[in-house]
């Protein structure tokens, strides 16, 4: 009766046993299942970063060369402006040596006063559409560095969020690391413990044999 009875504890507490490391062994598993979840998500969410950033990166470069592209339609214009301008002043200039030439035959004075001062007027306008024309281009380059200025801003920006994500990463595996191996730290307790605890019930079953057969005698 006493053998079978302790027969019954030990089968129970073996089944106890069994049972403790069986939802032991499915914790750590779990831990582990999570840990690496976690990991794929915030791989996931630096790449979706990473995207993202090189999209900001293109999306300037195209507006670069936009800007570029606008740039030279804006210089070319104006040089067109400024040779329409040589043009007419030559065209200007032809007219009035033709008109000088037939005018002076009626009143030298009087057509010379009146080329003065046209002169004066014409220089005057030249001087104005030359500062125009001058002061567009002044214009055209200030924009230009404006946008060169916000290219190179969101450049660093983007540079400065893709080191910190590459830090947030560094973190990230270092905890990975941390977590794994504090797993597997706790699994090899586990199993000391399991060692410890099937050395112990060994010792235990060795003492009751040993009861039993002193008690036989």
């Amino acid at each position: 009766e006493a053998e079978w009875l302790e027969q019954e504890r030990l089968a129970v507490e073996a089944a106890e046993q069994a049972e403790l490391e069986r939802l032991e062994q499915e914790r750590v598993e779990q831990e582990i299942l999570m840990v690496e979840q976690r990991e794929k998500e915030k791989e996931e969410a630096r790449r979706l970063a990473e995207e993202k950033a090189r999209l900001e990166a293109n999306r300037l470069e195209q507006e670069n060369l936009a800007a570029e592209a606008a740039k030279k339609d804006e210089l070319r214009r104006l040089r067109e402006e400024q040779m329409l301008a040589e043009r007419k002043k030559k065209e200007e200039e032809e007219a009035r040596r033709l008109t000088e030439e037939e005018a002076r035959f009626e009143a030298e004075w009087l057509e010379q006063e009146r080329l003065a001062v046209e002169a004066a007027e014409q220089a005057e306008l030249e001087r104005l559409e030359q500062e125009r024309v001058e002061q567009e281009i002044l214009m055209v380059e200030q924009r230009e560095k404006e946008k060169e200025e916000a290219r190179r801003l969101a450049e660093e920006k983007a540079r400065l969020e893709a080191n910190r994500l590459e830090q947030e990463n560094l973190a990230a595996e270092a905890a990975k690391k941390d977590e794994l191996r504090r797993l597997r730290e706790e699994q090899m307790l586990a199993e000391r413990k399991k060692k410890e605890e099937e050395e112990a019930r060994r010792l235990t079953e060795e003492e009751a044999r040993f009861e039993a057969e002193w008690l036989e005698q």
